[in-house]
């Protein structure tokens, strides 16, 4: 037990603790340990110094002769688990929080020092058990309720997210970190305008906060509103000129503006200024991929790719250029980072080599569109040669082409979750070439296909009645203008500059036309009648049978192109720039040997496409 003299050495040290100076704290209690070594008290405010000191081990000493003397004792376990934390001994941190939860399970300090180990160890479900259980002891616990958030925003729960950062402002309205993270989940969502009204609350309560800046530039650029972003990414660099992020941001916007000479200067300044930046490096990469500097453009995939190997973005790209410049070992190798929409039934091609798939069941899953599913069957044909069975799962459209085909045992056109457990392996269709292709010279062929005799009659008898040959079918546009997927056009106008002079009969088959282009084309076609097949996208056997009995199809990559491909037949494809990989750099395409391309040149003109275009098909039709 102390003494009258060392209560007095004890309450002498917490004034001065409380002043802030802790060296005169600490001497006292230096003094009494001294002498008297058996007070938990003296022990547990020594510990508490040399915490705040950064003196870790002493503390953990400390805090451990406190507990010696004194075994329940919670508010020293729980600052044993900080001093364990600090020095990184996190099961250590962990088993002492819980003893001092143990000894008091309303400790809502504690409780929250646990969840932050379990968070930091992706324990997530824990972590929100004991955010919560501390918020039930202090609903007042903005770090909790903070870190509530952050959890359910890793989620993507953003309105959880969202309610537990309002929580936290309206307790502490001035906390900007709040304000930001509340900003980012509005943006998550689409929310742009709250976000950057959050944002700039955020930046009313702290305006030297160089992130906060950025963010709010991004929302700017995600509404196009590109100057207004600007001047964001510029506030941002004031306050911090080596903000590599910001640097990186502002060159994405100068990209998306086609001002290329700014957005490689800032490139360039975010690595000089950290040469291993994986964003800056890819996004670097596809500058120069848009200028045609493919090869340099690679090496800098491969440095962010270097800099983070999982990097979906950046392997994805390199498969890209690997593919178009002829390298397809590569350019497959790295095609399963591609962004289309997976079966979460597939299983990942990383794991699997071609011998793992000899004599075995597979099931081959639907990915991306129904041009791209044509293009990769040639290579199922390949897998039948190593496999015992294989089934299929396709597109309801074309799966009159599918089922004939004598490598290909049953096919599905619905779900097929119910039935996979059934199969070796379930793969998507478009990851058998990393698994088949060892070389870059053997191309499998399209798969062969005919139209049946009904349905060529049928569309002789429609060309019969509109007009004489040769005829000529034409495209606009092919993809989807959605996230993921590539969508490749040229402008009616410009197509046009070649048809009108074409003789003939022109038709039509763009899938799903606008009203708005079906008026263009009508003014720009003015007296001469351009007849419209647009509706056989939905039939596609008769669309077959009418790509194998036209003169000539001229137009973007799309699934019609697959299918004149798969009769046999050439035709004139115009390809927007950066070119698809399968449409290679130069030259023609080993893919689609019998085809003739024309490429848009980088700077987005189509002028001397098109005049190569018109000679090409004035030598055949005059």
């Amino acid at each position: 037990m102390a003494t009258e003299k060392e209560m007095q050495r004890i309450q002498n040290a917490i004034q001065y603790f409380q002043q802030g100076d802790i060296d005169s704290s600490e001497k006292e209690l230096n003094t009494i340990v001294k002498y008297q070594k058996n007070i938990p008290l003296t022990w547990f405010l020594l510990a508490t110094i040399h915490l705040q000191k950064g003196q870790f081990e002493k503390a953990v000493t400390e805090y451990k002769n406190s507990i010696k003397l004194q075994p329940i004792y919670p508010d020293a376990y729980n600052n044993l688990g900080v001093a364990y934390e600090a020095l990184n001994k996190l099961e250590n941190s962990a088993t002492a929080y819980k003893k001092a939860i143990d000894q008091n399970p309303l400790y809502a300090s504690a409780l929250f020092n646990l969840g932050n180990i379990k968070q930091n160890t992706k324990d997530n479900i824990k972590a929100i058990e004991l955010y919560k259980r501390a918020l039930d002891q202090d609903p007042h616990h903005v770090k909790a309720l903070n870190n509530l958030a952050l959890i359910y925003q890793s989620q993507q729960h953003y309105n959880e997210a969202i309610n537990y950062y309002q929580q936290a402002i309206n307790i502490s309205p001035r906390d900007s970190d709040v304000y930001n993270n509340l900003g980012y989940c509005y943006y998550c969502i689409g929310g742009y305008h709250q976000a950057i009204q959050h944002y700039q609350n955020g930046l009313s309560n702290s305006l030297d906060k160089p992130q906060i800046h950025n963010n709010i530039a991004i929302a700017f650029h995600s509404l196009g509103e590109n100057e207004k972003a600007i001047e964001h990414f510029k506030l941002a660099l004031t306050l911090d000129e080596e903000y590599t992020e910001a640097l990186t941001n502002l060159a994405n916007v100068f990209k998306t503006q086609s001002n290329f000479s700014r957005a490689e200067h800032y490139y360039q300044r975010a690595l000089f200024l950290n040469p291993d930046y994986e964003e800056a490096n890819n996004n670097y990469g596809l500058l120069l991929y848009n200028k045609k500097e493919y090869s340099k453009a690679s090496r800098y995939f491969k440095k962010a790719i270097d800099s983070n190997p999982d990097s979906l973005e950046a392997r994805y790209n390199f498969s890209t250029y690997s593919l178009a410049s002829g390298d397809f070992v590569e350019g497959w190798k790295n095609y399963y980072a591609r962004p289309t929409i997976r079966s979460n039934l597939a299983m990942n091609p990383q794991r699997l080599s071609i011998d793992s798939l000899k004599d075995k069941s597979i099931l081959l899953l639907s990915e991306q569109g129904i041009g791209d599913e044509l293009f990769f069957l040639r290579f199922a044909r390949q897998l039948a040669g190593f496999t015992q069975k294989i089934d299929i799962q396709t597109s309801q459209k074309i799966s009159v082409f599918v089922d004939p085909l004598p490598y290909i045992d049953n096919v599905y056109t619905g779900d097929v979750s119910n039935i996979s457990n059934q199969y070796d392996y379930c793969l998507s269709i478009g990851d058998l070439p990393s698994l088949l292709v060892t070389d870059n010279k053997n191309i499998p062929e399209t798969i062969p296909l005919s139209a049946s005799q009904d349905d060529l009659g049928y569309i002789y008898e429609i060309l019969k009645g509109f007009g004489p040959p040769p005829y000529f079918v034409f495209t606009w546009q092919g993809g989807q203008k959605i996230e993921n997927f590539l969508h490749k056009n040229i402008s009616l106008k410009d197509l046009w500059s070649v048809l009108y002079e074409l003789p003939g009969t022109l038709i039509n088959i763009q899938r799903k036309p606008t009203n708005e282009e079906m008026s263009e084309l009508e003014t720009l076609s003015e007296d001469r009648k351009i007849f419209d097949l647009t509706a056989l996208n939905d039939d596609l056997p008769k669309m077959l049978a009418l790509l194998s009995i036209v003169d000539s199809y001229i137009g973007v990559s799309n699934t019609n192109m697959h299918l004149r491909s798969a009769v046999g037949k050439s035709a004139h494809v115009l390809v927007p720039h950066p070119p698809e990989w399968r449409w290679m750099f130069e030259n023609e395409s080993p893919w689609f040997p019998e085809f003739r391309i024309f490429r848009q040149t980088h700077d987005d003109n189509w002028k001397a496409a098109l005049i190569e275009l018109k000679e090409d098909l004035q030598k055949t039709y005059g």
